[in-house]
């Protein structure tokens, strides 16, 4: 059997190739950058270098490799990369730049294959200026968060816990947690602060101008100056309000519309399989919640809950009532007020409703009969 030898070693170096391509490790040193600017002391180590020790980047021109760490101790540096993109990173930064192919799928199906560049920021500050470049994707990445741009001009600051704020001067900006529970979406001139709290819960916190925050269970209008702390496990998104926020926080779950003041809980679970969405009131919220759908009003109570399953074909909900302490107060859109307790169930309109408008009708104006002529009238003598 005649074996063509050429075939062969093209074949396995195509496959060392994909293979290569898909592990988004190097065989060599790639470049991806070059110091513009460098002023103080400003370090860089780097597995291509000295043996992957630190060391001092003393004037512009200095390469930046693929997987390469920065640290700016008395000092700033000013990055130039390959596409034309400008980084400038402040004193008392560290961070490291990688760029690796990555493919995702697009409405499960469509394969999407992209290069991005991650900068994993430990701690400091810096301001970029990314080109949109087809193919190229950025991400900002701390401890708590990571934020993925694509042709925008950002500020980015990360204290020692790993919290980060970022700001976004142009574009667009999507900023998700690690573990994709919850994603905050921003447009030109917004700023926002990320924290981490106890256990698995974050505060987003707006610094500058109005965001949308959205989970699997409900979607989040955050207003400027606003805060909020989420708690995401399993199916279920609990959204606490800080006492100091000076206005309301607006949430939609399915077709129930929400606002917490400062200080108002509110845990929301929604089955999309069963069309329904528990809402429940904690105890630890400090006033009553309204839920609102369309012209139907629920008020809980700290310690009460409900439970609204959709019919979208007949356009009504049925509003089961989960927990209770006095009833579940229900203002209807006939005007009524209903006092449901435990599983009582009420159906309500799911579409808009507007009263329809009653002109007042008065009885028609019937002339009186004419007056016959009669007898005429005595005369006296």
């Amino acid at each position: 059997m005649f074996v063509n030898r050429k075939s062969v070693i093209i074949t396995v170096l195509t496959l060392l190739i994909a293979l290569h391509a898909g592990s988004g490790k190097s065989f060599a040193a790639e470049e991806i950058a070059s110091f513009s600017n460098v002023k103080g002391e400003v370090r860089i180590k780097s597995p291509y270098r000295a043996k992957g020790k630190w060391l001092r980047v003393k004037k512009p021109g200095v390469t930046l490799f693929n997987g390469d760490e920065i640290k700016t101790l008395a000092g700033s540096a000013e990055l130039t990369f390959n596409d034309g993109s400008l980084m400038k990173i402040s004193e008392n930064s560290s961070l490291s730049i990688e760029e690796r192919p990555t493919r995702k799928k697009l409405f499960g199906f469509i394969d999407l294959s992209y290069m991005n560049r991650n900068i994993k920021v430990s701690f400091g500050k810096l301001w970029a200026n990314v080109r949109k470049v087809r193919g190229m994707w950025t991400s900002f990445e701390s401890k708590v968060a990571v934020a993925g741009i694509r042709g925008t001009t950002v500020s980015m600051y990360v204290d020692s816990r790993g919290d980060m704020q970022f700001s976004n001067e142009e574009g667009e900006v999507e900023i998700s947690k690690h573990d994709g529970s919850f994603t905050v979406k921003m447009d030109r001139g917004k700023n926002v602060w990320i924290k981490g709290e106890e256990g698995d819960k974050t505060l987003v916190q707006s610094v500058n101008g109005d965001m949308g925050i959205y989970t699997d269970n409900v979607t989040i209008q955050l207003g400027h100056k606003n805060a909020i702390i989420l708690g995401i496990s399993g199916d279920e998104t609990t959204v606490d309000t800080p006492d100091f926020n000076e206005s309301s926080v607006a949430l939609i779950a399915n077709a129930a519309n929400i606002n917490l003041d400062g200080g108002e809980s509110v845990n929301i679970a929604t089955d999309v399989v069963k069309n329904e969405t528990k809402i429940f009131v904690p105890g630890s919220s400090t006033g009553d919640i309204g839920v609102k759908i369309t012209a139907t009003t629920v008020t809980l109570d700290p310690g009460e809950g409900i439970v609204i399953q959709m019919d979208e074909v007949n356009e009504t909900a049925a509003i089961s009532i989960l927990q209770s302490k006095d009833g579940v107060y229900i203002f209807n859109e006939d005007g009524r007020t209903y006092n449901l307790g435990p599983e009582d169930r009420m159906e309500v309109r799911t579409w808009d409703y507007t009263p329809e408008k009653v002109e007042p009708q008065y009885d028609p104006i019937v002339p009186p009969p004419p007056v016959e002529a009669g007898p005429a009238s005595p005369v006296g003598p």
